[in-house]
């Protein structure tokens, strides 16, 4: 699905060719594709986590650049309060209970790259299996992307709830780091599990 813009009568008129809306207001079109997307996806409805995501394309393009992921991370990171729980809540809980421990934060920042479009998933950082670890989201991405980021290079399989995984670079996205890893992890510490984030709220983590 997308939108084109058109010209009309010297304004700048957009449309949505797939739900038949022609609109003179281009965050509405970016809206209609969104949010429809994104509650299809996840099953969430709540507007004030859906005006958050949309919130955080500070320039209204359309799309979520690394700069704009950067500061939606920092302003996560300053706002929510960290928190130990028994199971991940999903990014509509972690919103409105106001924090909780990684798994999620990460599931809060999967919610905003599962809203703009970007193949995301969850995954758990840990010195070895069997050991209490640590959970980012990661950002799948066969294009270019900064020279300073780490990556991690994954090879095609299945994630831990069975779906299928890509062989490629995955960029961690960790509290108010993007393209890094905190220090919550720590040296020799190993991508060990990999999950797509819907599956995993509610689990324990």
């Amino acid at each position: 699905m997308h939108f084109r813009k058109l010209d009309s009568n010297g304004l700048v008129c957009y449309q949505v060719p797939e739900l038949g809306l022609r609109t003179f207001n281009k965050q509405e079109a970016i809206a209609a594709i969104r949010v429809p997307a994104f509650v299809a996806a996840t099953g969430i409805r709540d507007s004030d986590l859906i005006s958050r995501y949309f919130e955080a394309d500070l320039d209204g393009s359309g799309k979520l650049s690394w700069d704009e992921l950067s500061t939606f991370q920092k302003k996560t990171y300053n706002e929510f309060r960290y928190e130990s729980n028994d199971s991940a809540l999903r990014p509509d809980e972690f919103l409105h209970v106001g924090g909780g421990d990684c798994d999620d934060f990460a599931l809060y920042s999967a919610g905003l790259l599962r809203f703009w479009g970007w193949e995301l998933y969850l995954g758990c950082l840990s010195p070895g299996r069997g050991t209490e670890g640590h959970a980012i989201c990661l950002s799948y991405e066969e294009g270019t992307f900064s020279s300073s980021f780490t990556y991690f290079d994954v090879a095609a399989g299945s994630t831990e709830d069975g779906s299928p995984l890509k062989r490629g670079r995955y960029v961690p996205i960790d509290y108010d780091c993007v393209g890094e890893l905190s220090n919550a992890t720590g040296k020799g510490w190993k991508l060990t599990e990999i999950y797509v984030p819907e599956k995993a709220s509610e689990r324990k983590m």
